[in-house]
């Protein structure tokens, strides 16, 4: 079978539920993921997807501006080639329908929330008001996972599987050339301070000063993580920092940031893929929302708390780009204070 989702890495994290249930419920199945190029980083440590092609597609992704059209009809001629016997689309967009349409035979499922469902063999009914997990865990309830749930969308008691693999080797590489990430008995807190969309960061001065306060109250090593197109941000948190952190900021691979991030004590950050990531963990998160519907794709268990002053701001939820209201946006409204008795109750574990 074949699975869609071309989107960013967060987006491809929330589809893991879904993903690992259709899992389940056939073990034998071949599963084939169409992602974007994001979602590459993440396909070794997929467990329950068996390969995967990769298309980059500028309605799933902001940063794409165009269609490579000759890459798209390559993967189209090898998903006609394969006859894969099921296609599910997990976005939900009428271009992706018009897609499945051109991949040739197979039963295909997917959401018609944006029109042209009557193209699909079974349309997912889109309910709004709910987590994007749970819209995508409903591909499992149309085969029968769950029996009673689709009537009822209680998926309180259920746990999602995110079913991400780990490797000890990275972690061993990774604390070979830091070995101050193991010399403090007590662990370690991971600060992610990078956001791809300017108008969900949050500010050098509340990083800087959170991270202080968790390493010189708690004594906690704090380990600041980023890609490279974050180094100028972080460097400003680490240039406002008084206690000196652990700088991991392109400075690992994915794999062995992953085996880092599964044996942090907390994960602090804003809406981000390495947010998902933490939470697709199990790592205790503290989430900075603004711009972002957190109901809708904030972090998903019970081991999260998102912190956020978006109830004050009638133009949140927005398109979460660059923020007209510099200095007083919704994420500026977020106070340092605010954020450490989290971190605190976090730390303390009385998540909720």
């Amino acid at each position: 079978m074949l699975i869609i989702r071309a989107d960013g890495l967060g987006d491809v994290v929330m589809t893991l539920p879904a993903i690992s249930a259709v899992r389940d419920l056939w073990p034998g199945a071949r599963i084939t993921l169409l992602g974007g190029s994001p979602a590459r980083v993440l396909l070794p440590h997929l467990r329950a997807v068996d390969g995967a092609m990769f298309l980059d597609l500028p309605w799933a992704q902001r940063s794409v501006r165009r269609i490579n059209w000759s890459e798209l009809r390559r993967i189209l001629r090898d998903i006609r080639r394969r006859g894969f016997d099921l296609i599910i689309d997990l976005r939900g967009d009428f271009r992706n329908i018009f897609l499945m349409q051109a991949m040739g035979s197979g039963f295909k499922i997917g959401y018609g929330w944006s029109g042209c469902g009557f193209l699909l063999d079974r349309e997912i009914p889109w309910e709004e008001g709910r987590h994007e997990v749970e819209h995508q865990r409903d591909v499992a309830r149309v085969f029968g996972a769950w029996p009673g749930r689709a009537e009822t969308k209680d998926n309180s008691n259920e746990t999602a599987r995110f079913d991400l693999a780990v490797a000890d080797e990275d972690w061993d590489a990774v604390r070979g050339r830091f070995p101050a990430l193991e010399a403090a008995p007590d662990g370690f807190v991971i600060v992610h301070p990078g956001a791809q969309w300017p108008g969900r960061q949050w500010t050098v001065a509340g990083y800087a000063g959170v991270s202080d306060r968790i390493a010189g109250e708690l004594g906690l090593p704090v380990v600041v993580t980023g890609v490279r197109r974050e180094r100028d941000f972080c460097n400003a948190v680490l240039a406002r920092m008084e206690k000196t952190p652990i700088d991991l900021v392109d400075r690992v691979t994915f794999s062995e940031f992953l085996a880092v991030l599964s044996r942090a004590r907390l994960f602090l950050g804003v809406d981000s893929g390495p947010m998902h990531l933490a939470v697709a963990l199990g790592v205790p998160t503290v989430a900075l929302f603004g711009p972002g519907d957190p109901a809708a794709i904030g972090p998903y268990g019970p081991r999260s708390i998102v912190v956020s002053e978006a109830g004050g701001f009638a133009c949140s939820p927005c398109a979460q780009d660059d923020c007209p209201f510099e200095g007083r946006s919704c994420m500026d409204a977020i106070g340092v204070e605010h954020v450490w008795q989290v971190v605190l109750k976090q730390l303390s574990g009385r998540s909720s």
